[in-house]
């Protein structure tokens, strides 16, 4: 099986996106809102588009929502800043200080002063006027990172991803639509994509173009299902009941034919699969949850990796993983990581380049952010506790450590800045539920 499959039954949309990014390249900011049920395909878009800009000289901003982290006031914004200013989990605060300066060296030490106090820092002096409130302080922040952006946008073209929109923190939605407000004349292309129940905060001075994305029709499936066999035939039935239970979602059509491939039911031949005997009556799951777990249930070992991987979140180190799997061997450990990158559950270790960084695993399709993750993730949870519990060690990355305390991480100072309109508590300061 290869890596990333063909790009099928998005050209449309695909198109869309380039004629509103050529659009923005020539200084009229763009907003489009990519909407879609679970596993349609609005990230594989995302991701061909930034494959499709990799040879232009542009910056990226990427805001990831997730469903731990909707209560957490700004949450995306602090990841952004963390990864784009190079601060690494173990940085001193005056070495996470300084490289924040570095990146925000335009803005006025106001401003500055916000985004210090929303990454947890000392700011310096740059405080607000004495007896400022709470809201005060959200909106010079705001405004601090909306400044960010147009300066960017001064300097080099811009592509805005706001992923998951649907879990996005109230604050980061009020960002959002700030931003959209405010790049009308800047080279900006704003791009969110969200599942149908999403409401923008607010219009968009910009122009906004609204998508939503259809499921596949039984051509474009069978072409996907074509492109993951790499050209080889299934038999009829099969075919049929990968076509039936999918019902044109793409994730499910990749990640069933998969299992099926890999179930061991099918023959490959030169001339494409045949069944080994009568296809049984309950042969091909019915869910992508059963797809998956039938998928992690031949993996053996690989198995309690992925469990403790998929617990630790959308993205786990490889640090972190031997720090709490004391017990097993580094080979062992080793094989198991190998073993889920070819099976195409996640996309294989990457060494980054900057100091005091160590290789990382990222999901492909059993992320934590779909049900079919948290299926795997609650096997690990308890385990990863008492494990814990009795380890001397602690986590090299406490950002990615979120199962702790259970409580969403709140930037300090910024405990009043969550707040939806209407409400009387801030739901940063919300604990999540259990």
């Amino acid at each position: 099986m290869q890596g990333l499959i063909e790009f099928i039954g998005r050209e449309s949309e695909f198109a869309l996106l380039l004629d509103r990014w050529a659009l923005a390249r020539d200084g009229e900011g763009q907003a489009v809102l990519l909407s879609g049920e679970a596993g349609i395909g609005k990230s594989r878009i995302c991701q061909a588009l930034r494959e499709r800009l990799a040879s232009e000289s542009i910056a990226t901003i990427l805001l990831q929502g997730s469903p731990y982290f909707t209560s957490s006031a700004l949450y995306p914004v602090v990841q952004h800043l963390e990864r784009t200013a190079g601060m690494a989990p173990t940085d001193a605060p005056a070495i996470r200080a300084h490289k924040l300066k570095q990146l925000a060296r335009a803005l006025p030490d106001g401003y500055l002063g916000c985004l210090l106090r929303l990454m947890g820092l000392p700011d310096g002096g740059r405080s607000l006027p004495r007896g400022a409130s709470l809201q005060e302080e959200k909106t010079h922040t705001l405004e601090a990172l909306v400044e960010m952006l147009k300066h960017l946008a001064k300097i080099e073209h811009v592509l805005f991803l706001v992923e998951d929109a649907h879990w996005i923190d109230p604050t980061t939605d009020e960002l959002i639509g700030q931003a959209a407000q405010q790049i009308g004349t800047a080279r900006v292309l704003l791009l969110v994509t969200c599942r149908p129940e999403y409401a923008p905060s607010r219009g968009s001075a910009a122009p906004l173009t609204r998508h939503s994305l259809s499921r596949l029709s039984h051509k474009q499936t069978q072409a996907l299902v074509s492109a993951v066999t790499q050209g080889k035939t299934l038999p009829d039935a099969v075919l049929a009941e990968i076509i039936g239970k999918t019902e044109g979602i793409s994730l499910f059509v990749e990640e069933l034919t998969k299992t099926v491939v890999q179930s061991g039911m099918l023959e490959d031949t030169a001339s494409g699969y045949h069944l080994r005997g009568p296809l049984p009556q309950l042969a091909i799951p019915a869910t992508l949850q059963d797809s998956l777990m039938a998928r992690l249930d031949r993996l053996a070992s690989a198995k309690e990796v992925a469990q403790f991987g998929a617990t630790i979140g959308r993205e786990f180190g490889h640090r972190l993983l031997a720090d709490v799997l004391q017990d097993m061997p580094a080979p062992r450990l080793e094989a198991a990581l190998t073993d889920l990158v070819r099976s195409e559950l996640v996309f294989g270790a990457v060494r980054l380049q900057r100091p005091a960084t160590l290789s990382s695993m990222r999901w492909c399709a059993t992320r934590p952010t779909t049900a079919c993750s948290r299926l795997v993730a609650c096997c690990g949870t308890g385990k990863l506790r008492r494990r814990w519990s009795g380890s001397t060690a602690r986590p090299s990355n406490t950002n990615c450590w979120p199962i702790t305390t259970r409580r969403a991480a709140t930037p300090p100072r910024l405990c009043g800045i969550g707040r939806r309109p209407g409400s009387k508590r801030s739901t940063a300061r919300r604990r999540t539920k259990r």
